[in-house]
Parts: structure tokens; C-alpha cells; sequence
């Protein structure tokens, strides 16, 4: 497993461990996604000169994954 896989399963384990519950969530791993990956992310050049930012790609990012059905929270 890839640093940043292993650290977006950590934050997720203790989001769910916080909110007391004994399992992770797809909210979980949500809620930590940009958190974790903000400073992996470089735009290319392309992207900076388009005005693109680097949020607003990670939240796209984020919407586009499929995420797996849970009745959960």
C-alpha cells in the first residue's frame, strides 16, 4: 500500500473511532480525502496558466469517485 493510501485508511480509522463507532465509513474516508492528499497535489502547468486551484480539484476528484452504498450514517 502506497504512503498516501496508508495514511487516507489511518485518518479514516480515527474519524470513525472519534464519532465512537467501530467500522469506517465511506463518510470517513470522505471527510479526510482532502485533508490528506492537499499537499500531494501539484497542478501542472496547463492547469495554473487555466486558473485552476487545487481545492476545487480535489473536490472534483472527490465527486467523480465512485463510492460504495452504505445505509450508515
Amino acid at each position: 500500500m502506497q504512503k498516501l493510501q496508508k495514511s487516507l485508511v489511518r485518518m479514516a480509522k480515527v474519524t470513525a473511532w472519534i464519532a465512537g463507532d467501530d467500522f469506517v465509513s465511506p463518510a470517513d474516508v470522505s471527510a479526510q480525502f482532502i485533508p490528506v492528499v492537499n499537499h500531494r497535489v501539484r497542478l501542472g502547468t496547463r492547469a495554473r496558466m487555466d486558473g485552476a486551484e487545487k481545492e476545487n480539484v480535489q473536490a472534483e476528484i472527490l465527486e467523480r469517485e465512485e463510492r460504495p452504498f452504505f445505509k450508515g450514517r
